[in-house]
């Protein structure tokens, strides 16, 4: 069902109005110019506030939106996102700002950027995580960072990180697929296609190569012994 005007009062949260005066460090490119979006962080409790920045050509449609959908829909379609979306905000052809969502119930999540309601495509997203408890002290400050989230196989990747610098010499980020379960590094480490040592480096950027066709992550990890993913950031490779 489309949404309406009506419904957009019950289901969206504050916005706050102010143009952005720096460039988004996550977001994706489309013909019509930027458009992307970055959270300030990946890690929520329930009923916790999401703040997001996002850019936006200004030839979109008044009913562009952002919404949030469960992790698990597939990529790519604005009708499916539709389907799946238990909050959302319209863009309202503005070019840049921010927007304030309410975190939902425990589990992965995204925010979904959309060029229309009216059979649109998918343009960009960013990946969060809820859980029942806050994470340890100070790991908020622990982030990943893309300065797009669409690739294509064989492009090159430059993610930046800030960590801390108590982790030892193999804490690490990698690469892994999106539908494999977050939290455990054990679990992680069985399944990166590739990863890269952060070797008590404080903030940084690494770069990787996009791998096949898909929905991927980088996760990042406090140690390499049965450790905890402590940021992640997804991307798609198409």
């Amino acid at each position: 069902m489309k949404k309406g005007k009506s419904m957009r009062f019950i289901s969206v949260g504050m916005v706050l109005l102010w143009l952005l005066t720096v460039p988004l460090l996550a977001g994706a490119v489309q013909s019509t110019g930027e458009a992307g979006i970055i959270i300030d962080k990946t890690s929520y409790v329930p009923g916790e506030q999401i703040r997001l920045q996002f850019k936006a050509p200004a030839n979109w449609p008044g009913n562009a939106w952002i919404g949030i959908i469960p992790s698990n829909v597939s990529h790519g379609s604005e009708s499916v996102n539709d389907q799946y979306d238990i909050t959302y905000q319209y863009i309202e052809q503005r070019t840049s700002g921010v927007m304030v969502f309410t975190a939902p119930g425990v589990g992965q999540w995204d925010l979904r950027m959309h060029d229309t309601d009216s059979n649109g495509r998918e343009i960009a997203f960013a990946s969060f995580t809820v859980s029942d408890s806050m994470p340890a002290a100070n790991d908020t400050d622990y982030q990943l960072r893309l300065e797009k989230t669409v690739f294509a196989p064989g492009e090159k990747i430059a993610v930046r990180f800030q960590a801390s610098a108590n982790w030892p010499g193999d804490a690490w980020i990698g690469i892994i697929p999106s539908n494999v379960s977050h939290g455990s590094e054990p679990v992680n480490d069985q399944y990166d296609i590739t990863y890269q040592y952060i070797e008590q480096r404080t903030s940084g950027v690494m770069v990787f190569t996009a791998p096949e066709v898909g929905q991927w992550d980088l996760r990042m990890h406090d140690t390499d012994t049965n450790g905890r993913e402590i940021a992640t950031i997804s991307f798609r490779v198409r």
